[in-house]
């Protein structure tokens, strides 16, 4: 009866994830009176559904006239962690790319910041050389 348990419990996860995205995640969404939703990686532990190695896929709701949330999805960490892990793996090269050309962005973005303040300090030292700062002496001019 162990390996029906653990079917049990994959077919629970398997229709908590679907449930999440293909039902709950749109209605949460469109329902004006939820003004406190979120769900994602490592966003807020309070909520989060299960934990991976230091991953956590959060979610939760709230509604209006009432400050708490609470969570939308439970997964078990265990299985979550296992398909975690073999889905990123799996896909390392993409997922490693990926990152790669986010960091690229972010490094083009600082470049051309760092340039701009570059060019601004080039300019200030540039005015350094300007004669119509610095007054003519008498003595200079004869």
């Amino acid at each position: 009866m162990k390996k029906l348990d653990e079917v049990k419990e994959l077919r629970k996860n398997v229709s908590e994830i679907r449930n999440f995205f293909n039902v709950n995640l749109e209605k949460y969404k469109s329902d004006s009176q939820c003004d406190k939703f979120g769900y994602g990686f490592n966003l807020d532990d309070r909520f989060k559904a299960c934990q991976g190695k230091t991953i956590t896929f959060d979610s939760w709701k709230g509604f209006y006239g009432n400050s708490g949330c609470t969570n939308i999805v439970s997964l078990s960490p265990e299985i979550f962690n296992k398909h975690l892990l073999r889905y990123l793996n799996n896909n390392k090269h993409t997922i490693m790319l990926a990152i790669a050309d986010s960091i690229e962005k972010d490094a083009k973005g600082l470049k051309d910041e760092a340039e701009k303040e570059l060019q601004a300090e080039l300019d200030k030292l540039k005015e350094l050389d300007d004669p119509m700062d610095i007054p003519i002496q008498e003595s200079e001019t004869k």
